[in-house]
Protein backbone atom coordinates (compact mmCIF):
# COMPACT_ATOMS: atom_id res chain seq x y z
CA UNK A 1 0.00 0.00 0.00
CA UNK A 2 3.06 2.37 -1.25
CA UNK A 3 0.62 4.44 -2.67
CA UNK A 4 -1.03 5.44 0.72
CA UNK A 5 1.65 5.30 3.19
CA UNK A 6 2.83 8.93 2.01
CA UNK A 7 5.04 10.92 4.68
CA UNK A 8 2.08 13.47 4.57
CA UNK A 9 -0.23 10.42 5.33
CA UNK A 10 1.37 9.70 8.26
CA UNK A 11 2.20 12.72 9.88
CA UNK A 12 -1.60 13.69 9.57
CA UNK A 13 -1.94 10.60 12.01
CA UNK A 14 1.11 10.66 14.40
CA UNK A 15 -0.91 10.65 17.50
CA UNK A 16 -2.64 7.19 17.21
CA UNK A 17 1.10 5.35 16.56
CA UNK A 18 1.37 3.33 19.19
CA UNK A 19 -2.25 3.21 19.73
CA UNK A 20 -5.25 0.59 19.25
CA UNK A 21 -5.94 2.08 15.86
CA UNK A 22 -2.13 1.40 14.47
CA UNK A 23 -0.70 -1.52 13.16
CA UNK A 24 2.93 -0.64 14.00
CA UNK A 25 6.00 -2.11 11.99
CA UNK A 26 9.41 -0.76 12.56
CA UNK A 27 11.00 1.42 9.91
CA UNK A 28 14.10 0.64 7.83
CA UNK A 29 16.38 2.76 10.01
CA UNK A 30 15.22 0.42 13.01
CA UNK A 31 15.92 -2.67 10.57
CA UNK A 32 19.65 -1.86 9.82
CA UNK A 33 19.99 -1.07 13.41
CA UNK A 34 18.68 -3.86 14.84
CA UNK A 35 21.16 -6.41 11.92
CA UNK A 36 24.05 -3.95 12.99
CA UNK A 37 26.82 -5.10 12.27
CA UNK A 38 26.03 -6.79 9.44
CA UNK A 39 24.47 -5.65 6.28
CA UNK A 40 21.18 -5.31 5.19
CA UNK A 41 18.08 -6.90 7.19
CA UNK A 42 15.12 -10.10 7.03
CA UNK A 43 14.57 -11.37 3.70
CA UNK A 44 17.50 -10.82 2.49
CA UNK A 45 19.27 -13.98 2.54
CA UNK A 46 22.46 -12.78 0.62
CA UNK A 47 24.25 -11.00 3.85
CA UNK A 48 24.49 -12.06 6.85
CA UNK A 49 22.20 -9.10 8.65
CA UNK A 50 18.96 -11.19 7.28
CA UNK A 51 20.22 -14.70 8.08
CA UNK A 52 22.89 -15.03 10.84
CA UNK A 53 21.51 -15.36 14.65
CA UNK A 54 22.98 -16.48 18.32
CA UNK A 55 21.82 -19.68 19.28
CA UNK A 56 22.09 -20.68 22.96
CA UNK A 57 22.20 -24.54 23.56
CA UNK A 58 22.01 -25.68 27.50
CA UNK A 59 22.34 -29.11 28.86
CA UNK A 60 23.65 -29.55 31.53
CA UNK A 61 23.69 -33.34 31.94
CA UNK A 62 25.28 -33.42 28.33
CA UNK A 63 27.75 -30.84 28.06
CA UNK A 64 30.73 -30.17 30.51
CA UNK A 65 31.50 -26.50 29.21
CA UNK A 66 29.36 -23.85 30.76
CA UNK A 67 29.34 -20.18 29.78
CA UNK A 68 31.67 -20.64 26.15
CA UNK A 69 31.23 -19.82 22.92
CA UNK A 70 31.39 -21.62 20.04
CA UNK A 71 32.06 -20.44 16.36
CA UNK A 72 32.05 -23.01 14.07
CA UNK A 73 29.42 -22.37 10.96
CA UNK A 74 26.06 -24.46 11.39
CA UNK A 75 22.55 -23.98 9.65
CA UNK A 76 19.12 -24.39 11.01
CA UNK A 77 18.66 -27.69 8.95
CA UNK A 78 21.56 -28.99 11.70
CA UNK A 79 19.21 -28.44 14.95
CA UNK A 80 17.34 -31.49 14.28
CA UNK A 81 20.35 -34.18 13.50
CA UNK A 82 21.53 -32.49 16.62
CA UNK A 83 18.82 -33.46 18.45
CA UNK A 84 18.19 -36.87 17.42
CA UNK A 85 22.41 -37.87 17.80
CA UNK A 86 21.95 -36.22 21.55
CA UNK A 87 18.14 -38.31 22.21
CA UNK A 88 19.93 -41.51 20.60
CA UNK A 89 17.35 -41.50 18.02
CA UNK A 90 17.36 -42.96 14.77
CA UNK A 91 16.96 -40.80 11.44
CA UNK A 92 13.15 -42.15 10.46
CA UNK A 93 13.30 -43.08 7.10
CA UNK A 94 9.33 -44.17 7.41
CA UNK A 95 6.53 -41.99 9.07
CA UNK A 96 3.03 -43.32 9.06
CA UNK A 97 3.86 -45.52 5.88
CA UNK A 98 5.30 -42.20 4.28
CA UNK A 99 9.14 -42.28 3.30
CA UNK A 100 10.93 -39.57 4.36
CA UNK A 101 13.33 -37.27 2.26
CA UNK A 102 16.82 -37.87 4.04
CA UNK A 103 17.57 -35.05 6.83
CA UNK A 104 20.92 -32.89 5.14
CA UNK A 105 21.77 -31.49 8.34
CA UNK A 106 24.66 -32.42 10.37
CA UNK A 107 24.77 -32.58 14.37
CA UNK A 108 26.45 -30.25 16.14
CA UNK A 109 27.09 -32.05 18.99
CA UNK A 110 30.69 -32.68 18.40
CA UNK A 111 31.36 -28.91 19.27
CA UNK A 112 29.85 -29.13 22.72
CA UNK A 113 33.10 -30.51 24.21
CA UNK A 114 35.31 -29.08 21.94
CA UNK A 115 35.76 -25.40 21.08
CA UNK A 116 38.62 -25.69 18.39
CA UNK A 117 36.52 -28.64 16.53
CA UNK A 118 36.85 -28.31 12.93
CA UNK A 119 33.23 -27.37 11.95
CA UNK A 120 31.34 -30.08 10.11
CA UNK A 121 29.26 -28.07 7.78
CA UNK A 122 31.41 -26.66 5.58
CA UNK A 123 28.90 -25.40 2.60
CA UNK A 124 25.32 -23.76 2.76
CA UNK A 125 23.87 -22.04 0.36
CA UNK A 126 20.69 -19.34 0.63
CA UNK A 127 17.77 -17.69 -1.32
CA UNK A 128 15.07 -15.94 -0.77
CA UNK A 129 12.81 -13.96 -3.00
CA UNK A 130 15.97 -13.91 -5.73
CA UNK A 131 18.46 -12.35 -3.03
CA UNK A 132 21.00 -15.41 -2.90
CA UNK A 133 24.17 -16.16 -0.97
CA UNK A 134 26.60 -19.01 -0.90
CA UNK A 135 28.75 -19.99 2.49
CA UNK A 136 32.19 -22.27 1.75
CA UNK A 137 34.84 -22.93 3.89
CA UNK A 138 34.50 -18.70 5.78
CA UNK A 139 34.00 -17.28 2.49
CA UNK A 140 30.66 -16.13 1.37
CA UNK A 141 29.54 -14.71 -2.13
CA UNK A 142 26.28 -13.36 -2.47
CA UNK A 143 24.14 -11.32 -4.41
CA UNK A 144 20.89 -8.92 -2.99
CA UNK A 145 18.01 -9.33 -5.76
CA UNK A 146 15.27 -7.37 -4.36
CA UNK A 147 14.50 -4.75 -1.54
CA UNK A 148 11.81 -5.97 0.88
CA UNK A 149 10.44 -2.10 1.34
CA UNK A 150 10.44 -1.37 -2.47
CA UNK A 151 6.96 -3.18 -3.47
CA UNK A 152 6.24 -1.78 -6.38
CA UNK A 153 8.16 -1.44 -9.79
CA UNK A 154 10.09 -3.88 -12.47
CA UNK A 155 12.36 -7.06 -10.86
CA UNK A 156 16.13 -6.50 -12.27
CA UNK A 157 16.90 -9.70 -14.54
CA UNK A 158 18.78 -11.99 -12.28
CA UNK A 159 21.46 -11.42 -14.82
CA UNK A 160 21.76 -8.03 -13.71
CA UNK A 161 22.54 -8.93 -10.10
CA UNK A 162 25.54 -7.62 -8.78
CA UNK A 163 27.78 -10.13 -6.47
CA UNK A 164 30.21 -9.63 -3.68
CA UNK A 165 32.81 -12.17 -2.28
CA UNK A 166 33.96 -11.73 1.45
CA UNK A 167 36.17 -13.97 3.25
CA UNK A 168 34.27 -14.47 6.73
CA UNK A 169 37.08 -15.75 8.50
CA UNK A 170 38.74 -12.74 8.81
CA UNK A 171 36.05 -10.24 7.66
CA UNK A 172 32.95 -11.92 9.29
CA UNK A 173 30.85 -8.63 9.16
CA UNK A 174 30.90 -8.88 5.47
CA UNK A 175 32.93 -5.36 5.54
CA UNK A 176 35.55 -5.65 3.32
CA UNK A 177 33.87 -6.81 -1.04
CA UNK A 178 36.75 -8.93 -2.36
CA UNK A 179 34.93 -9.48 -5.93
CA UNK A 180 37.31 -7.18 -7.99
CA UNK A 181 40.40 -8.30 -6.40
CA UNK A 182 39.72 -12.25 -6.78
CA UNK A 183 37.71 -12.71 -9.70
CA UNK A 184 37.89 -16.39 -9.77
CA UNK A 185 37.06 -17.12 -6.62
CA UNK A 186 34.13 -15.04 -6.66
CA UNK A 187 33.38 -17.22 -9.63
CA UNK A 188 33.88 -20.62 -8.27
CA UNK A 189 32.03 -19.73 -5.35
CA UNK A 190 29.39 -18.12 -8.12
CA UNK A 191 29.69 -22.09 -9.68
CA UNK A 192 29.06 -23.62 -6.09
CA UNK A 193 26.00 -21.99 -5.89
CA UNK A 194 24.56 -23.45 -9.13
CA UNK A 195 25.08 -26.97 -7.38
CA UNK A 196 23.89 -26.64 -4.57
CA UNK A 197 20.67 -24.57 -5.62
CA UNK A 198 19.84 -27.28 -8.27
CA UNK A 199 20.67 -30.05 -5.68
CA UNK A 200 17.79 -28.59 -3.28
CA UNK A 201 15.22 -27.71 -6.12
CA UNK A 202 15.79 -23.90 -6.05
CA UNK A 203 15.90 -23.43 -9.64
CA UNK A 204 13.83 -22.00 -11.43
CA UNK A 205 14.14 -18.98 -9.37
CA UNK A 206 11.30 -17.01 -9.65
CA UNK A 207 10.66 -13.47 -8.20
CA UNK A 208 7.18 -12.67 -8.68
CA UNK A 209 5.24 -11.47 -5.50
CA UNK A 210 1.80 -11.04 -5.48
CA UNK A 211 1.47 -13.98 -8.16
CA UNK A 212 3.83 -16.37 -6.02
CA UNK A 213 1.67 -15.61 -2.25
CA UNK A 214 -1.86 -16.05 -3.94
CA UNK A 215 -2.06 -19.60 -4.29
CA UNK A 216 -4.79 -19.89 -6.87
CA UNK A 217 -1.92 -18.86 -9.20
CA UNK A 218 0.49 -20.46 -7.91
CA UNK A 219 -1.15 -24.08 -7.57
CA UNK A 220 0.15 -24.08 -4.26
CA UNK A 221 -1.11 -26.78 -1.36
CA UNK A 222 -4.31 -25.18 0.44
CA UNK A 223 -5.91 -26.16 3.83
CA UNK A 224 -9.21 -25.90 2.51
CA UNK A 225 -10.14 -27.22 -1.32
CA UNK A 226 -12.84 -26.65 -3.37
CA UNK A 227 -14.91 -23.82 -3.86
CA UNK A 228 -17.21 -23.72 -0.69
CA UNK A 229 -16.64 -24.21 2.87
CA UNK A 230 -19.32 -24.89 6.03
CA UNK A 231 -18.49 -23.66 9.13
CA UNK A 232 -21.08 -24.05 12.06
CA UNK A 233 -22.09 -22.12 15.20
CA UNK A 234 -19.12 -22.08 17.68
CA UNK A 235 -16.18 -22.47 15.67
CA UNK A 236 -13.45 -19.81 15.29
CA UNK A 237 -9.91 -18.69 16.38
CA UNK A 238 -9.48 -19.61 12.57
CA UNK A 239 -5.95 -19.37 11.01
CA UNK A 240 -6.61 -16.98 7.87
CA UNK A 241 -5.94 -20.01 5.61
CA UNK A 242 -7.91 -22.34 7.18
CA UNK A 243 -10.71 -20.44 5.27
CA UNK A 244 -11.17 -20.49 1.69
CA UNK A 245 -9.64 -18.23 -0.10
CA UNK A 246 -12.12 -15.40 -1.35
CA UNK A 247 -9.50 -12.65 -2.74
CA UNK A 248 -9.67 -11.52 -6.45
CA UNK A 249 -13.01 -13.23 -6.87
CA UNK A 250 -16.82 -13.35 -7.03
CA UNK A 251 -17.57 -14.78 -4.06
CA UNK A 252 -20.75 -15.29 -1.01
CA UNK A 253 -21.46 -15.65 2.32
CA UNK A 254 -24.76 -16.95 3.90
CA UNK A 255 -26.04 -17.57 6.91
CA UNK A 256 -28.78 -19.34 8.95
CA UNK A 257 -29.57 -17.32 11.74
CA UNK A 258 -32.04 -17.66 14.89
CA UNK A 259 -33.27 -14.56 16.55
CA UNK A 260 -35.13 -14.81 19.82
CA UNK A 261 -38.29 -12.54 20.10
CA UNK A 262 -38.29 -9.47 22.72
CA UNK A 263 -34.21 -9.44 21.83
CA UNK A 264 -32.53 -6.70 19.90
CA UNK A 265 -30.81 -8.27 16.51
CA UNK A 266 -27.42 -7.14 17.11
CA UNK A 267 -23.48 -8.48 16.48
CA UNK A 268 -21.28 -10.42 14.45
CA UNK A 269 -22.38 -13.11 12.62
CA UNK A 270 -18.54 -14.13 10.64
CA UNK A 271 -15.45 -12.45 10.70
CA UNK A 272 -12.06 -12.40 8.92
CA UNK A 273 -9.28 -10.39 9.52
CA UNK A 274 -8.96 -6.92 11.71
CA UNK A 275 -7.96 -3.51 12.05
CA UNK A 276 -5.16 -4.01 9.33
CA UNK A 277 -7.45 -5.66 7.19
CA UNK A 278 -10.22 -7.92 6.39
CA UNK A 279 -14.33 -8.15 6.29
CA UNK A 280 -16.85 -8.30 8.14
CA UNK A 281 -20.66 -9.59 8.32
CA UNK A 282 -22.74 -8.03 11.25
CA UNK A 283 -26.03 -6.88 12.32
CA UNK A 284 -26.00 -3.21 13.80
CA UNK A 285 -29.54 -1.52 15.09
CA UNK A 286 -31.46 -4.52 13.16
CA UNK A 287 -29.68 -3.61 9.60
CA UNK A 288 -27.36 -6.65 8.35
CA UNK A 289 -24.45 -4.72 7.04
CA UNK A 290 -21.15 -5.77 5.33
CA UNK A 291 -17.89 -4.23 5.99
CA UNK A 292 -14.66 -4.49 3.74
CA UNK A 293 -11.42 -2.85 5.70
CA UNK A 294 -8.38 -2.25 3.40
CA UNK A 295 -5.63 -1.90 4.99
CA UNK A 296 -6.72 0.08 7.93
CA UNK A 297 -6.68 3.09 5.39
CA UNK A 298 -10.34 2.46 3.77
CA UNK A 299 -13.72 1.03 4.74
CA UNK A 300 -16.34 0.64 2.94
CA UNK A 301 -19.74 -0.32 4.63
CA UNK A 302 -23.04 -1.81 2.93
CA UNK A 303 -26.24 -1.81 4.92
CA UNK A 304 -29.49 -3.44 4.24
CA UNK A 305 -32.63 -0.88 3.98
CA UNK A 306 -34.99 -3.36 6.24
CA UNK A 307 -34.42 -4.91 9.50
CA UNK A 308 -33.97 -8.19 10.87
CA UNK A 309 -36.77 -9.74 12.57
CA UNK A 310 -37.06 -12.42 15.12
CA UNK A 311 -37.49 -15.72 14.58
CA UNK A 312 -35.88 -17.73 11.74
CA UNK A 313 -33.66 -15.71 9.01
CA UNK A 314 -31.14 -16.71 6.20
CA UNK A 315 -29.19 -13.74 4.83
CA UNK A 316 -26.56 -13.35 2.36
CA UNK A 317 -23.75 -11.05 0.96
CA UNK A 318 -22.62 -11.28 -2.38
CA UNK A 319 -19.77 -10.00 -3.91
CA UNK A 320 -19.13 -9.69 -7.71
CA UNK A 321 -15.37 -9.11 -8.11
CA UNK A 322 -14.89 -6.60 -10.82
CA UNK A 323 -12.24 -8.46 -12.70
CA UNK A 324 -9.10 -7.59 -14.92
CA UNK A 325 -6.13 -8.56 -12.36
CA UNK A 326 -5.95 -8.75 -8.47
CA UNK A 327 -6.87 -6.13 -6.20
CA UNK A 328 -9.79 -4.74 -7.97
CA UNK A 329 -12.71 -3.79 -6.54
CA UNK A 330 -16.62 -5.21 -6.78
CA UNK A 331 -20.52 -4.61 -6.21
CA UNK A 332 -22.18 -5.47 -2.98
CA UNK A 333 -25.42 -7.09 -2.23
CA UNK A 334 -27.36 -8.21 0.48
CA UNK A 335 -29.87 -10.46 0.56
CA UNK A 336 -32.31 -11.47 3.72
CA UNK A 337 -34.70 -14.37 3.23
CA UNK A 338 -34.03 -14.08 -0.51
CA UNK A 339 -35.23 -10.47 -0.60
CA UNK A 340 -32.50 -8.07 -2.04
CA UNK A 341 -32.33 -5.39 1.16
CA UNK A 342 -28.90 -3.68 0.30
CA UNK A 343 -26.29 -3.05 -2.10
CA UNK A 344 -23.05 -0.79 -2.68
CA UNK A 345 -19.18 -0.59 -3.59
CA UNK A 346 -15.96 -1.87 -2.72
CA UNK A 347 -13.52 0.35 -5.10
CA UNK A 348 -10.00 -1.93 -4.23
CA UNK A 349 -9.30 -4.69 -2.27
CA UNK A 350 -6.34 -6.60 -1.30
CA UNK A 351 -5.00 -8.88 -2.91
CA UNK A 352 -2.62 -11.15 -0.89
CA UNK A 353 -3.45 -11.23 2.75
CA UNK A 354 -6.00 -9.47 5.44
CA UNK A 355 -3.78 -9.93 8.46
CA UNK A 356 -0.77 -12.20 10.01
CA UNK A 357 -2.19 -12.43 13.42
CA UNK A 358 -6.27 -12.05 13.64
CA UNK A 359 -8.42 -15.06 13.44
CA UNK A 360 -11.36 -15.80 11.56
CA UNK A 361 -14.64 -16.65 13.85
CA UNK A 362 -17.91 -17.32 13.25
CA UNK A 363 -20.79 -15.59 16.20
CA UNK A 364 -18.43 -12.79 17.27
CA UNK A 365 -14.92 -10.70 16.36
CA UNK A 366 -12.03 -11.72 18.32
CA UNK A 367 -8.55 -9.35 18.53
CA UNK A 368 -9.32 -5.72 16.65
CA UNK A 369 -11.67 -4.42 14.80
CA UNK A 370 -12.66 -4.28 11.31
CA UNK A 371 -15.76 -1.79 11.50
CA UNK A 372 -16.23 1.39 12.55
CA UNK A 373 -19.28 0.92 14.54
CA UNK A 374 -18.96 -2.76 15.75
CA UNK A 375 -17.01 -2.79 19.48
CA UNK A 376 -13.58 -4.70 20.60
CA UNK A 377 -15.54 -6.50 23.31
CA UNK A 378 -19.03 -7.49 23.63
CA UNK A 379 -19.87 -8.09 20.25
CA UNK A 380 -20.97 -11.51 20.02
CA UNK A 381 -23.99 -11.81 17.78
CA UNK A 382 -27.20 -11.83 20.26
CA UNK A 383 -29.47 -14.62 18.50
CA UNK A 384 -27.73 -17.83 17.02
CA UNK A 385 -25.67 -18.25 14.20
CA UNK A 386 -26.55 -21.67 13.19
CA UNK A 387 -24.10 -22.20 10.09
CA UNK A 388 -21.71 -20.18 7.89
CA UNK A 389 -21.94 -21.08 3.81
CA UNK A 390 -18.60 -19.17 1.88
CA UNK A 391 -18.81 -19.83 -1.46
CA UNK A 392 -16.30 -18.86 -4.31
CA UNK A 393 -18.51 -20.33 -7.33
CA UNK A 394 -21.40 -18.33 -6.97
CA UNK A 395 -24.96 -18.79 -8.91
CA UNK A 396 -27.20 -16.45 -10.28
CA UNK A 397 -30.16 -17.53 -8.33
CA UNK A 398 -32.93 -15.93 -8.38
CA UNK A 399 -33.93 -16.65 -4.86
CA UNK A 400 -30.78 -16.03 -3.48
CA UNK A 401 -30.64 -18.84 -0.83
CA UNK A 402 -29.21 -21.90 0.03
CA UNK A 403 -31.84 -24.61 0.40
CA UNK A 404 -30.84 -28.14 2.64
CA UNK A 405 -30.49 -30.13 -0.22
CA UNK A 406 -27.97 -27.35 -1.38
CA UNK A 407 -25.70 -27.55 2.17
CA UNK A 408 -26.03 -31.71 1.86
CA UNK A 409 -24.14 -30.99 -1.52
CA UNK A 410 -21.52 -29.08 -0.16
CA UNK A 411 -20.86 -30.82 2.87
CA UNK A 412 -21.23 -34.22 0.50
CA UNK A 413 -18.38 -32.79 -1.65
CA UNK A 414 -16.39 -32.47 0.93
CA UNK A 415 -15.84 -35.76 2.62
Amino acid sequence: MSGFETAAFLTARIDKFGGPESYNHYAVGWAHAMDTPYQWTKQVASHWGGTRNGMVIHWPKGIKATGEIRNQFHHVIDVAPTILQVAQLPEPYMVNGVGQVPIQGVSMAYSFDDAKAAERRETQYFEMVGNRGIYHKGWTAVTRHRTPWILTGEMPPFDDDVWELYDTNKDWSQAHDLSKQMPDKLHELQRLWIIEATRNGVLPMDDRGAERFNSDLAGRPVLVRGNAQILARGMGGLNENGIINIKNKSHSVTAQLSVPDGKPCEGVIFSQGGFGGGWILYVKGGQLRYCYNLAGLEKYVVSSTQQIASGEHQVRMEFAYDGGGLAKGGTVRLYIDGNAVGSGRVERTLAMAFSLDETSDVGLKRGSPIAPDVPTENNAFTGTVQVVVIETAVKDEVSHLISREDLLNILMARQ
